[in-house]
């Protein structure tokens, strides 16, 4: 009984990384497609100050966040404290802490938000990160998607009108 209730859980968590691997070429493909209608923006905008600029870019990076949590832009700015949607929001604040030299106030205000809330999504998202690492757990979909777009997102430079 115990043997079958263990091959049932193998085989939940190997189906699990299976679709979790499908979900990371596919958030690929969407990182690429996003950056592209990010670049046509600023140049149909004509950039013309930094703080354009950084609005697009927090723009960009929230929209690929809400695109793999499967949620609205709207909605991580929103006070909704629905799983998925916080979900996207640590994802999104993390991001930004690991992507832009902008102060923690600056970053939460991006969603409405302190500089505590960023601090604590900056948190929740590095321990499952931690997490995953350590025990080698492959089912952890937030430390895989975070690390995965860690890679994927270029970091903010402000003399920089494109990213790709």
């Amino acid at each position: 009984m115990e043997a079958g209730l263990i091959r049932k859980s193998a085989e939940e968590l190997v189906e699990r990384q299976i679709k979790l691997d499908e979900e990371i070429k596919r958030l690929s493909a969407l990182s690429a497609a996003i950056a592209l209608d990010l670049k046509l923006i600023l140049l149909d905008s004509g950039i013309d100050g930094v703080e354009k600029l950084r609005k697009a870019y927090s723009k960009y990076v929230m929209s690929v966040c809400a695109k793999v949590c499967q949620t609205s832009i709207e909605k991580i700015r929103d006070k909704t404290r629905d799983k998925e949607v916080a979900r996207a929001r640590h994802l999104y604040l993390w991001l930004m802490t690991k992507k832009t030299s902008w102060s923690l106030n600056e970053i939460g205000s991006t969603v409405d938000r302190d500089h505590a809330t960023v601090i604590h999504s900056k948190n929740v998202i590095e321990s499952e990160i931690e997490l995953y690492r350590i025990k080698k757990i492959k089912t952890l979909d937030l430390a895989v998607v975070a690390l995965q777009l860690e890679d994927e997102i270029q970091a903010y430079d402000p003399m920089q009108t494109q990213y790709d």
